[in-house]
Parts: C-alpha cells; sequence; structure tokens
C-alpha cells in the first residue's frame, strides 16, 4: 500500500515539474513591476483559468495530501531502521573450568 503511494506520489511530482514548465510566462518584465503598462495589474492579467492551470491547481492539491499521507504512515512505524540491523551477538563468554575431581577417600596402595 506504502510502496503504491509513494509511486504515485513520485509520478505527481515529475507531473507537476512538467506542467509548470509548459505554462507560458505572465509577462512581467522591469517596465510593468515599476507601473509603465497601465492596462494590467501588478501581477498580470487575470482571466478564467486556462486548462494548464487547473491541471496545476489539483496536481499541487494532490502532492500536499499524498505528502501528509505520507508521513502519517511512515511515523506510524515503530521500529526503525537501527532496529532493523541483524542484532549483535554478546561476547561469548568462556565456559567455567570443570570442578577438581574430588579425593580419593581411599589412599592408593602403594603409600601403606
Amino acid at each position: 500500500m506504502v510502496t503504491l503511494l509513494w509511486f504515485i506520489y513520485i509520478l505527481i511530482c515529475l507531473m507537476l515539474i512538467g506542467i509548470v514548465l509548459l505554462q507560458p510566462g505572465e509577462g512581467g518584465n522591469v517596465a510593468s513591476a515599476l507601473g509603465a503598462s497601465s492596462s494590467q495589474t501588478a501581477f498580470g492579467a487575470r482571466g478564467s483559468m486556462s486548462m494548464l492551470q487547473k491541471v496545476t491547481a489539483g496536481l499541487a492539491i494532490a502532492f500536499m495530501v499524498l505528502s501528509i499521507v505520507l508521513s502519517f504512515f511512515m511515523s506510524s512505524k515503530k521500529s526503525s531502521i537501527l532496529e532493523k540491523r541483524a542484532p549483535v551477538a554478546p561476547a561469548q563468554q568462556s565456559a567455567p573450568a570443570p570442578a577438581p575431581a574430588p579425593a580419593p577417600s581411599t589412599p592408593p596402595a602403594d603409600q601403606k
């Protein structure tokens, strides 16, 4: 599920970049910024939204919503990358030395 959302997210990012680059400029230059063009407003003439602008707005909204959804999914995981590593084995402890054999209760025959 999350992999599919990441794929859609990257696809939306690429489409948004392409659509923004396809849009024509507003024609704002230094003369219009200083008030030389009296027929346009300060930010350019605004008519109805073109198809490219509608697609850009839709992709931008989808981008923002998916960003929030993916951040929610990624923060809800309780494990981290460090926890996924193989656990480090503790240092091997040497086995305790065997206990000495108990002393015989009778002395050997040659010591009599």
